[in-house]
């Protein structure tokens, strides 16, 4: 089931193998594996790198949803390139009056 998803939401997209192996940073002999039948299975950590690739949930794409019930509202566009942004400036700071009181 892992194995047709990637390949359904990989082919959606239209990238090869080579490229969703080079977004999820996984080896590409997987998920020729995973899409052929041969291998039904992947750790935690290369689900996840592979649902993140692919803009769809984990529990979607290892099969705790099925098609009918999976919570997905069309079809998201293909990830950009993962990136860490830091908002700084955006949090109270835990030495910072309140709002409201005056010094």
């Amino acid at each position: 089931m892992i194995g047709e998803r990637i390949k359904q939401w990989r082919e959606r997209y239209g990238w090869s193998q080579n490229e969703l192996a080079r977004r999820a940073t996984v080896p590409q002999a997987l998920i020729s594996r995973l899409e052929s039948g041969q291998r039904d299975t992947v750790t935690t950590d290369v689900a996840k790198r592979l649902a993140r690739a692919l803009g769809v949930g984990i529990d979607y794409l290892v099969g705790t949803w099925e098609d009918a019930e999976a919570p997905e509202a069309g079809v998201p566009a293909p990830p950009v390139a993962a990136h860490h942004e830091t908002r700084q400036g955006t949090r109270a700071r835990a030495d910072a009056a309140p709002a409201g009181d005056a010094a």
